[in-house]
């Protein structure tokens, strides 16, 4: 250890005596190296290359060597991204402060070292956007008026005009309108100011400044306009850029595109567009258009809420989810459509009214949601002041046999379904509801199942030249370095093949049951059946939180996934493991996948159904498989018991090969016989879910545990 450490320190006294051209070249590559860890989230890395970055300028002052002003500048913005990512990402309290002192310290480095300063703007235009996520407006207004204010040659019009925008925004904030109204007047007109326009008119409505009825037609007429300025934008974007290209465009715009939600009952039917819209988007960021067929592709962009009118049976109503800002406050409400009349909106609550609602032992909802303990799921879906909460929701849906609904939110991780009263009612749960117009897949396709896995295999070394995810196996080794076998995988999965009896289905077992096979024969099936580990080591943040930035959602993507046969050797030996045959198969990797093809994946998982949760839905698994073009599927939310979870399959598979009329009624059924199974022959006339001998899964916690994702 210590040669190791003279080694290391001789190491960075060479770098720091090197030639003017050598040390800048150096401190060059450092910078590039930190600017792609910063833009993978690796925070550790870029944490790791700044302080090499900082001990080598010390260094070079120690050694009487001059340090370029322009290299000490650039390591100051630097040091200060890291912090404004760090704050607006990560959340962390302080930084926000920090990146302040660094980018204060990097103007100063500017002015006082009389360099070129084409950074001005930038950095007062993030720091004017980073105290405005704060909610300090007054703050943010000084820095933004002072970046559109600049006067430096370097200022590109954009950069201007950004400023500006910012800069009314805060006015609006501030609550002064009519000069927030004048500011953008001053600016070019294109989409974005008339969407500002319609943000400040807004906000005068919810601080009573202006009447409703005076300005919220104008508002949503420029919502509109802005919104038909994106679906227009979105068929460019899809035929045109590459997935990580779009999904930097869509993170750029999505807070935007969804402030109209804050009309409300105002303008509903806009609402249901934007939420269809918003979705439509989202679920292909990921797609290769040219292979996929863009025409087709984008068709979906343009779904409007008189297409799904016309998909729904007369019986039927759908519903759109949204969790939306306010007048300062996170709401949850939905936007619904029947067979007739027109969408009409229903509030429900302030999201922190459901999230820290406390049930009767104490916990809250959040903390409820997130726990994989028996008591509080017994809690949460046998509280009355929960079901309350939803009773406008199924009030909205009486009359109706289905009710077809879409999650936005935290809503994505509660079983709403479950806290229904009313046994006739039908609730499906859907990713959007513009999967009403897509015809369902067949459910009778040759299918894949996967199960007893040996996760202590030795793998074949394969093709290093794929990338893999390495950062989701980083995550998995800080958290454990082994995975235990599952007791009764084998058993569920051999069932399960037997049960269907297909002669073409595939089983991968044990050693067989690698991440490059499944990999190989998934997009050739129309069915998947997965009895494996799942892991979620990321946290779960109320829909309150942001949305991930760019640079976010591969991290996230990162902290959930599949495990397959030797991901044991891998977590010992990470930097040997085999990029596409490393055992651990990540959501991110998931999303990657061409799974158009199958009309239902099972994953028999635990945690296969948590993730980040944000505005644009959970970053986990189930975000990986409606990447990857997966019809349907059911997954957990919350670590399963093993027996209970395998019995449940088995009747899912039986009720499927039995002809139920459809999936929805197949997985009821299953369920159904969950709850009622008895081990001592009792039959539903005997039922009591206080019994736990008698009728041992009845509880919530094993009822509850798997949601079916349709279509």
């Amino acid at each position: 250890m210590v040669a190791v450490g003279i080694f290391l320190t001789v190491s960075l006294w060479a770098q720091a005596d090197a030639s003017p051209r050598d040390f800048r070249r150096y401190m060059t590559s450092l910078k590039q190296q930190t600017e792609r860890q910063n833009l993978l989230s690796n925070y550790p890395r870029v944490e790791a290359l700044l302080a090499e970055a900082d001990s080598l300028m010390a260094a070079r002052r120690a050694l009487g060597l001059a340090v370029e002003g322009k290299t000490e500048a650039d390591f100051l913005k630097l040091r200060g991204d890291y912090y404004y990512w760090l704050a607006l990402g990560a959340g962390e309290t302080d930084a926000a402060h920090k990146a302040d002192s660094c980018y204060t310290a990097c103007l100063i480095t500017y002015r006082t070292r009389f360099l070129p300063m084409p950074d001005t703007v930038v950095l007062l235009n993030q720091l004017g956007q980073l105290y405005y996520t704060r909610q300090d407006y007054s703050k943010a207004l000084a820095y933004l008026q002072s970046a559109a204010e600049s006067r430096t040659p370097y200022t590109s019009p954009r950069e201007r005009q950004n400023a500006r925008m910012g800069v009314a925004m805060c006015q609006a904030r501030l609550g002064d309108y009519p000069a927030a109204l004048a500011t953008l007047d001053s600016c070019r007109d294109d989409k974005n100011i008339r969407r500002m326009r319609a943000k400040t008119l807004c906000l005068s409505v919810e601080t009573g400044y202006n009447a409703r009825k005076a300005v919220l037609p104008q508002a949503g007429q420029l919502y509109r306009d802005y919104v038909e300025a994106i679906r227009t934008e979105a068929d460019s974007v899809f035929r045109t850029l590459l997935p990580d290209e779009r999904e930097r465009w869509w993170v750029a715009i999505r807070p935007f595109i969804t402030d109209c939600w804050r009309l409300e009952d105002e303008e509903a039917a806009l609402l249901y567009d934007v939420a269809l819209l918003s979705k439509g988007i989202l679920l292909q960021l990921c797609r290769d258009m040219q292979a996929d067929n863009p025409e087709a592709r984008t068709r979906a962009l343009h779904l409007t809420w008189q297409d799904i009118q016309q998909a729904l049976a007369p019986q039927d109503i759908a519903v759109e989810w949204l969790e939306y800002e306010r007048g300062g406050v996170h709401r949850l409400g939905a936007v619904a459509v029947k067979k007739t009349g027109k969408p009409f909106f229903i509030p429900l609550c302030e999201t922190d009214t459901l999230l820290q609602l406390r049930l009767r032992n104490g916990r809250t909802v959040e903390q409820a949601i997130a726990s994989s303990y028996a008591r509080d799921k017994e809690m949460l879906y046998n509280d009355l002041n929960i079901r309350n909460l939803f009773r406008s929701f199924f009030a909205a849906g009486k009359g109706t046999n289905n009710i077809w609904f879409a999650p936005d939110g935290m809503l994505h991780l509660l079983g709403i379904e479950y806290l229904s009263d009313n046994e006739s009612l039908r609730l499906h749960r859907l990713t959007s509801t513009r999967q009403l117009t897509e015809q369902a897949l067949p459910l009778n396709a040759r299918a894949l199942i996967v199960g007893g896995i040996d996760y202590d295999a030795t793998l074949p070394t394969g093709d290093f030249s794929t990338a893999g995810d390495s950062l989701a196996l980083h995550f998995l080794a800080q958290k454990t370095q082994h995975i235990t076998p599952l007791a009764h995988t084998l058993t569920e999965a051999e069932t399960v093949y037997q049960l269907r009896a297909n002669h073409s289905d595939r089983i991968l077992r044990r050693n067989e049951a690698q991440e490059q096979a499944f990999r190989s024969l998934s997009s050739e099936v129309g069915l998947i059946h997965l009895s494996t580990h799942g892991f979620f080591y990321g946290e779960l943040q109320s829909g309150n939180s942001d949305f991930p930035l760019p640079q976010q959602t591969d991290a996230a993507l990162s902290q959930s996934g599949l495990l397959f046969a030797g991901i044991n050797p891998s977590l010992q030996h990470p930097e040997a493991a085999c990029a596409t045959n490393d055992g651990l198969l990540s959501s991110r990797e998931l999303s990657t996948l061409h799974l158009d093809s199958v009309a239902l994946f099972v994953v028999c998982a635990c945690q296969g159904g948590m993730g980040r949760v944000t505005h644009d839905g959970v970053f986990g698994v189930q975000r990986g498989l409606k990447s990857a073009g997966v019809k349907a599927m059911v997954v957990s939310l919350w670590k399963v018991d093993d027996e209970a979870s395998a019995r449940f399959m088995s009747a899912l598979h039986q009720r499927l090969k039995d002809g139920a009329e459809t999936l929805g009624e197949a997985f009821s059924l299953a369920r159904h016989d969950l709850r009622y199974y008895s081990p001592e022959g009792a039959t539903e006339e005997d039922f009591d879910p206080e019994d736990d001998e008698l009728f041992p899964y009845a509880a919530p916690y094993f009822a509850n545990a798997f949601i079916l994702i349709e279509r």
